[in-house]
């Protein structure tokens, strides 16, 4: 099965000590719509969520599952507990498009992200270099691709 990983969950690292199946497929964007920070996570900090907002993009990555592991990654995300899962159909790198799975945040606030979300300057070791999106006034997100 096919997840549309975003904000930390990007990180193959990550995303593998919830899943261990979890096999980076390729850089994907989620047309229309925006990465938000209005999710009171369990430890009290603001977690990403996608919106819907045209004409924004939201840049992912496209993972292969197990779907024997999807349990464990609703019970690591949330699912019920602040996060419900979407269908969502997202553009590769190739620029074809495939059918995804990911959590929306059913309850938002207005928060500002974990300093863990932010990377000063980027990571060189991205593919590109990095992802960098604004997050608010002067600031920027910076993603970390390990693929």
């Amino acid at each position: 099965m096919l997840y549309f990983a975003y904000g930390s969950n990007m990180s193959t690292p990550r995303l593998r000590r919830r899943v261990p199946s979890a096999e980076p497929l390729a850089r994907a964007v989620l047309h229309d719509h925006r990465l938000t920070f209005h999710k009171v996570g369990r430890d009290g900090s603001a977690k990403c969520d996608i919106v819907a907002a045209p004409p924004h993009l939201v840049h992912g990555v496209v993972f292969r599952i197990e779907p024997c592991q999807r349990a464990a990654l609703d019970h690591a995300e949330g699912l019920g507990e602040g996060y419900d899962d979407i269908r969502l159909q997202v553009r590769m790198a190739d620029g074809s498009y495939v059918e995804t799975f990911a959590y929306r945040a059913t309850r938002t606030w207005l928060l500002a992200p974990g300093n863990y979300y932010l990377v000063p300057g980027g990571d060189p070791d991205a593919l590109d270099g990095r992802i960098a999106l604004p997050v608010a006034a002067g600031a920027r997100l910076a993603y970390r691709l390990v693929l």
